[in-house]
């Protein structure tokens, strides 16, 4: 990647933790990346010890008194995304005529964290989106 300046690379099955730590070194470069990481739901793989990297991970937050409060469920630790995701959007295949699309991986990893839904949207192969 160093060498090359490639603008983008295509990656079929990231799945080990070396090949996560390779995505996000391409990602750090500026390179754009388009990638298949197995897994049914983000979700999962935001959850997956090996891909939750791909991600942004997860890393346990202690709030302030007064934080936790705020929240719905009062709770003092909660998961919080640890770093940038290495993908800008995601899309879920949920077989050859139900896909969801996630426009922006970061704001659908950090509602997750937060127990709300996310702006994924649904798409039919062969219906127009406007």
């Amino acid at each position: 990647v160093e060498n090359q300046t490639p603008d983008v690379i295509v990656v079929d099955e990231i799945s080990t933790p070396q090949e996560v730590e390779a995505a996000r070194t391409i990602a750090q470069r500026g390179v754009q990346l388009i990638a298949t990481v197995h897994g049914v739901t983000l979700p999962e793989i935001i959850n997956c010890k090996e891909r939750g990297n791909l991600m942004g991970g997860c890393a346990t937050v202690t709030l302030s008194g007064m934080e936790a409060e705020r929240r719905f469920d009062k709770r003092k630790q909660v998961q919080k995304r640890a770093r940038e995701p290495v993908f800008t959007a995601a899309l879920e295949l949920h077989g050859r005529s139900k896909w969801f699309f996630h426009p922006n991986v970061k704001e659908a990893v950090d509602a997750y964290f937060e127990g709300e839904p996310s702006n994924a949207l649904l798409l039919e192969p062969g219906m127009a989106v406007a």
